[in-house]
């Protein structure tokens, strides 16, 4: 009897220390499974980054661009809201201004702020619902958190004036989730936030072309997604619409788009330098890695046998939108001081936005080993 008791005691002690430690790791590991999980890291994650860029940009006020909607747009005629801002149609922005103004005045700065942050917040979040559907909840969760923690491209996310693009953005992506419905209710109310895409900032224009692309490959049966969008800009075009395209800056597209690639592979990885991007460091990394980026996409392209109809969609997307920023901004200077640089931080939230979703349709079917989460969790 003694010897039984001898063997059971240090038995029941292991037992005791074995659960110590590992049913914790193991309910964790059991919680991490759930569906649920990777949306709850994501909600902590947005409510934490909404915080910190409330709570970060206090004491600002109106700046630069701002003035011309809070002093230039004045009034209720017709034009006050459709006269173009530097060539682009900023319906929806101005509304949003006109209307802060009448409940908070000029007093009070934050809800402006409140306002970029709520739609940054909103194209993170659609970034993971459109990534959880290819490649699962935390694959999501990685894809949609560097675009919420996107430093380099701050211009985007705590300047209210940005609004303008971070609706386009929001709008064109939720289209996209739509027409994957693949009903007649989802198209229709994929056209009309593709309108509200187009009456929010130049950007709906690049939006609404790799929009075009996706119905195209979808069959020619549905145009009129996309062909009321573009009527209703080429409506306002031809009555207030004013160009700032320069076809002699065409030389400069290749380089501009080049170096918009290198400067947003840069910031989407951390190592675009500081805070507010300038060429030496946002190029000076981005460069290589633009070239492994390229090497490994078209080693996945090869491997796939075809491309993704989607990847022509937001190919076509990101690459309109460089080469119209090229044609009509690249190389303009003011007083020495060169206005729009591919590597503008407003830039680089719109290249890191539809490199992210590249990269997503392009890992569909890939199951990632160990090693490539640990890269992932690091990075």
């Amino acid at each position: 009897m003694a010897s039984k008791a001898e063997v059971s005691v240090p038995a029941r002690r292991t037992g005791r220390g074995t659960n110590r430690f590992e049913t914790p790791l193991r309910a964790a590991g059991a919680w991490a499974q759930r569906p649920i999980a990777p949306r709850v890291v994501l909600a902590v994650a947005l409510l934490a980054a909404g915080a910190f860029f409330f709570l970060d940009g206090r004491g600002q006020t109106f700046w630069y661009d701002e003035w011309a909607f809070v002093l230039d747009r004045r009034g209720s005629g017709v034009g006050t809201f459709l006269e173009p801002h530097n060539g682009h149609l900023s319906l929806v922005p101005i509304v949003l201004y006109k209307a802060l103004l009448g409940v908070a005045g000029m007093d009070h700065y934050w809800p402006y702020r409140l306002v970029v942050i709520v739609l940054h917040m909103l194209c993170s979040g659609l970034i993971y619902l459109y990534a959880e559907r290819r490649v699962g909840g935390w694959l999501a969760v990685a894809a949609a958190l560097p675009i919420l923690f996107l430093g380099p491209a701050w211009q985007v996310i705590v300047w209210p004036f940005e609004m303008a693009w971070v609706a386009s953005l929001a709008a064109g992506l939720g289209a996209l989730l739509l027409l994957d419905r693949g009903d007649r209710r989802g198209e229709v109310a994929a056209s009309a936030l593709l309108v509200l895409s187009i009456l929010s900032s130049g950007l709906g224009i690049a939006i609404l072309i790799g929009a075009s692309a996706d119905v195209l490959l979808r069959g020619p049966r549905r145009p009129w997604v996309v062909a009321a969008p573009f009527l209703v800009y080429a409506t306002w075009y031809l009555v207030y619409g004013e160009s700032n395209l320069a076809f002699n800056r065409l030389a400069k597209v290749p380089s501009f788009t080049a170096d918009a690639l290198a400067s947003s592979v840069s910031a989407l990885v951390g190592l675009a330098g500081r805070t507010i991007p300038d060429k030496g460091a946002s190029l000076a990394w981005g460069r290589p890695l633009a070239v492994v980026a390229v090497a490994v996409v078209a080693w996945r392209l090869i491997k796939l046998g075809r491309v993704p109809p989607r990847v022509v969609t937001l190919g076509a997307t990101i690459m309109s939108f460089w080469v119209l920023t090229a044609i009509s901004r690249a190389g303009v200077t003011f007083e020495g001081f060169t206005l729009a640089p591919a590597y503008s931080s407003r830039y680089l939230y719109v290249g890191g936005f539809f490199l992210v979703l590249i990269a997503v349709e392009l890992l569909r079917g890939v199951r990632l080993g160990p090693a490539a989460w640990a890269l992932l969790c690091v990075a």
